[in-house]
């Protein structure tokens, strides 16, 4: 493994500070080399400490990234099953408001039959009859011209329609 530029220069640089680099003392270059030793040693520990530090940093980034896969895959899962929730609300929606418009539908024809029942039960110009003599006029006025011209004849409305005049007792039939 190769020595870094920085790690070159602070040897160099310890060595000129202490001295050792001017001494020809051999126990100066045993220290020497013992401190190279050292100075490479730790650079080399301190290369394989950054390595496995990258390696358990990628290995953590992967799990990390496999997680975030997992629970990416299951919020889309609940999404989509948020967004059928939703489809099965709208549908019901959908059921109730068509469940309202037949509702409304069955009351309209309720409606329409009332009042057809009013018109056949109600007419929209009251008829006399004389119960005595069968006869039928259409307004007030004739009724009651002819109630006061025969004394004994009684006149009343009739008020359904389809109702019918008859007298109340009917002449005889003649005998010959």
């Amino acid at each position: 493994m190769r020595l870094s530029s920085v790690a070159l220069f602070s040897i160099v640089v310890s060595m000129a500070c202490t001295g050792y680099a001017h001494h020809n003392n051999h126990e100066h270059d045993i220290h020497t080399r013992e401190l190279m030793n050292d100075r490479v040693s730790e650079v080399r520990t301190r290369d394989l400490v950054r390595a496995l530090e990258r390696r358990a940093k990628d290995g953590d980034g992967e799990k990390k990234k496999k997680k975030k896969k997992e629970e990416e895959e299951k919020e889309k899962e609940k999404e989509k099953e948020k967004e059928k929730e939703k489809e099965k609300e709208k549908e019901k929606e959908k059921e109730k408001e068509k469940e309202k418009e037949k509702e409304k539908e069955k009351e309209k024809e309720k409606e329409k039959e009332k009042e057809k029942e009013k018109e056949k039960t109600s007419r929209k110009a009251k008829r006399w009859c004389c119960t005595k003599c069968g006869k039928e006029y259409p307004n007030q006025t004739r009724a009651e011209n002819h109630q006061t011209y025969h004394r004994d004849h009684v006149v009343k409305s009739l008020t359904k329609k389809g109702e019918g005049c008859w007298p109340l007792n009917p002449p005889l039939p003649p005998t010959w």
